[in-house]
């Protein structure tokens, strides 16, 4: 990943609301040429952009290389993935593809299913072969049970 200094000073600008690097100098106590000196010299404002990401709550990734997004955790996929499967499931009883048993919810359905997935992503090899046979072997005995 690449750092452009030029960059860095444009996102600092719009972070601080200024329109100038005379004003961005002056607003951190340097001179009025200091941001130009340093963009011209290719330094990066460490102590400006930390400063920065703590008084307006921006992450220093962003005002560094231009990310803007970063990457979800493994608990928020998750809870993305708990989601849509709490929808899928509803749609599915919806277009009466399954009938939930009398007391039981849409999100009990879902969690089983979300349990039973993560569990396969959450181990090794054999596991994993192991775990998706007992999850079919699981399913097969469930349609038996309904026929």
């Amino acid at each position: 990943m690449e750092v452009n200094v030029a960059d860095i000073f444009e996102r600092l600008l719009d972070a601080c609301n200024l329109k100038t690097l005379k004003e961005l100098s002056l607003e951190f106590g340097y001179k009025t040429n200091w941001a130009s000196n340093c963009r011209l010299k290719g330094v990066v404002p460490w102590d400006v952009c930390l400063k920065v990401a703590v008084e307006k709550k921006i992450r220093l990734d962003y005002l560094i290389f231009g990310i803007e997004e970063i990457e979800k955790t493994v608990d928020e996929k998750s809870n993305e993935f708990q989601k849509g499967l709490i929808n899928g499931v509803f749609n599915a009883t919806v277009y009466e593809l399954i009938t939930p048993q009398k007391g039981v919810e849409i999100t009990q359905i879902a969690d089983i299913i979300h349990s039973q997935i993560k569990d396969l992503y959450m181990t090794d090899g054999l596991q994993k072969k192991f775990m998706h046979e007992k999850l079919v072997k699981e399913i097969e005995s469930h349609k038996e049970k309904k026929v």
